[in-house]
């Protein structure tokens, strides 16, 4: 059972790093309180990341409709090697 808890925890800990890498970056806002005994944290895009959501959004959008075109291409699945 601690296996699982260790598991969790580090999960825990890399969501963590990546949360505070976005607000360190602009993207996110972090807001913290106290309700009681419990520390409630919250984040929310900032203008920035919402301006950024809307381009991975809209590359998301590409993706879908050219997935049959991408796989059907002779590079796909292979790494581009430079020169």
């Amino acid at each position: 059972m601690l296996l699982i808890f260790d598991g969790l925890w580090d999960g825990c800990e890399i969501l963590t790093q990546r949360l505070r890498e976005l607000e360190t970056a602009g993207i996110l806002h972090r807001s913290s309180l106290l309700e009681g005994r419990v520390k409630v944290v919250e984040y929310s895009l900032t203008g920035w990341g919402m301006e950024v959501m809307k381009l991975v959004n809209q590359l998301h959008e590409w993706d879908l409709g050219h997935k049959a075109q991408i796989a059907r291409h002779p590079a796909s699945g292979s790494r581009v090697k430079s020169s």
